[in-house]
């Protein structure tokens, strides 16, 4: 173990996240927990927390240190159980019947993150002898988190006039409940036809809408498009909709009639004889759903009451962020929006990607270069920026082909693209070579199909301007023509002049959401060569 230099300072290594501890250190660390600053004690906690090695001696400290102290020291011995230090999770039941509240309340909460039947037989013991209310709410939190069916027959009983503690125990019953029934076997069924045409809202990237809307209209009905969604009425299993290959998920509108109380209209919509027509049609076994906020945070107290009322009325639908099969998304901006939509559907789309590469396409996207090129049976496709080759092996898909040619700085792209189009089952040739480079080495394309670089893929001077340039004066040249250029632009403006100069037709553009940022899908075409020469 190297040395420490002279000049350490222990209270300074503790705030860096390099620091690991010794058992040299616990001393020391004891010390710092005992004392007055508030970041020194959070500090220490964490870092005697890590110490395995001096568990022995925190383990001894906990059980004879002065009230203050052994209550800090508790939570200690709660992180050393978690690391299944021997004898940590004994000490913490024994303090549950500690002189001092607050030591029995720090166990109590130590416990809840130890799931097993000696630590609810444990807390479950401490709940019918205690009185202290801060503790007996950190018992009964703790038993929602760990417990089975005795927590659950317990609280379901338990009387109170505090209010504080009922609203844990509503809580903790809630949790309890989904845990004890989480065994029970539920799964999607989204081959199943609906009993009538539903509405359905079709998401795909920002962008993409119209791609979307044409792979959906041989499926279903389409009554209208906007950012990022096109919203169709459809009459057939919902799995169907996973031909599209440009779609990102499926969700089901729900109707909001007062908006007031966010989670009173959430419980309101779900518990809709629409929205349970959907559930029940779709789903065997208990129903099991997740409230995502798309405009972030956590909004735990509105969600747990949604939960609440939504359980009290219905026994068959369950909150659930472990277990869940729907998620329930809550849009807030331009008022409140919900749609209901399966979590995880068995999607088997890109059954091809393989291996992957940094900054690789998103399938969807890769799908939508695709599908805007075309199908020529006598096409030569040449991806310049092949990557982890999904525009290839989405062209591939579409239908026949003379050629896939792709090529890339990297070899570990090269290596992936192999993967990934071998999977696909494609006719291909990969070559190492820059993309602006001047020497032939395959035959002259009539499709162009790529995703270049959008910055950090850029490892050439001169910056990515200069790159996109270069790479369309030599695109302009060994384009056969009437041959298609399909690409994604970061730099939209600068790449259409730059292929009106080098004699391209842009015929179609739509901007895209990349995540972050946009760009502008080009669909550009060299004219094809005068008649009689």
């Amino acid at each position: 173990m190297a040395r420490r230099p002279a000049e350490f300072d222990l209270r300074a290594a503790l705030r860096e996240p390099w620091f690991t501890p010794r058992a040299a250190d616990a001393p020391a660390l004891l010390a710092l927990l005992d004392g007055d600053q508030a970041d020194d004690r959070v500090a220490a906690g964490r870092a005697l927390g890590r110490l395995l090695s001096a568990a022995p001696l925190i383990l001894s400290r906990a059980e004879e240190a002065p009230p203050r102290l052994r209550c800090r020291l508790t939570a200690v011995v709660g992180q050393l159980a978690a690391r299944e230090a021997p004898g940590a999770r004994a000490l913490l039941v024994r303090l549950l019947s500690d002189a001092d509240h607050r030591t029995r309340r720090s166990a109590a909460m130590a416990l809840g993150r130890l799931p097993g039947q000696d630590t609810e037989d444990a807390l479950l013991e401490a709940c019918k002898h205690e009185t202290e209310p801060t503790v007996q709410r950190a018992l009964v939190a703790a038993l929602g988190k760990i417990g089975g069916p005795r927590s659950q027959a317990l609280l379901a009983g338990l009387q109170t006039d505090d209010p504080i503690l009922r609203r844990i125990v509503d809580r903790a019953l809630l949790m309890v409940t989904r845990t004890v029934e989480r065994p029970t076997p539920a799964c999607l069924r989204l081959d199943r036809a609906p009993p009538r045409p539903l509405t359905v809202l079709a998401r795909c990237r920002g962008g993409l809408e119209e791609v979307l809307a044409d792979e959906l209209a041989p499926l279903a009905q389409v009554l209208s498009s906007g950012p990022g969604e096109v919203r169709i009425l459809l009459g057939r299993p919902p799995a169907d909709l996973l031909r599209a290959r440009t779609l990102l998920t499926i969700g089901f509108p729900l109707e909001i009639a007062d908006a007031t109380d966010r989670a009173a209209a959430i419980a309101q919509a779900l518990l809709a004889p629409a929205a349970r027509e959907i559930l029940y049609t779709f789903t065997d076994g208990p129903i099991r759903f997740r409230l995502a906020w798309c405009e972030g945070g956590h909004r735990r107290a509105e969600t747990w009451r949604c939960a609440k009322l939504v359980a009290e009325a219905d026994a068959r639908l369950r909150n659930d962020p472990t277990g869940s099969l729907w998620e329930v998304r809550v849009r807030e901006r331009g008022g409140l929006r919900l749609e209901v939509g399966p979590l995880r559907p068995v999607d088997d789309r890109f059954f091809y990607r393989k291996q992957t590469v940094p900054a690789a396409s998103h399938p969807t996207v890769a799908a939508a270069l695709a599908r805007m090129a075309g199908v020529d049976p006598q096409d030569v496709v040449w991806d310049p920026f092949v990557g982890s080759g999904l525009e290839l092996a989405e062209r591939a898909l579409l239908g026949p082909y003379a050629a896939l040619l792709g090529s890339d700085i990297s070899p570990a792209a090269i290596e992936a693209a192999r993967a990934n189009l071998t999977a696909v089952g494609a006719r291909f040739e990969l070559s190492v070579r820059d993309a602006c480079a001047q020497e032939p080495w395959m035959p002259n394309p009539t499709l162009i199909l790529t995703n270049p670089p959008m910055g950090r893929r850029v490892h050439r001077g001169g910056g990515l301007g200069e790159l996109l340039d270069r790479f369309i004066g030599r695109a302009g040249r060994v384009l056969r023509p009437g041959g298609r250029l399909v690409w994604l632009s970061p730099l939209p403006s600068r790449t259409a002049a730059r292929l009106r100069a080098a004699g391209l037709v842009l015929e179609r553009t739509h901007l895209v959401d990349m995540g972050g940022f946009q760009a502008q899908l080009q669909l550009a075409r060299k004219p094809a060569a005068p008649s009689g020469r």
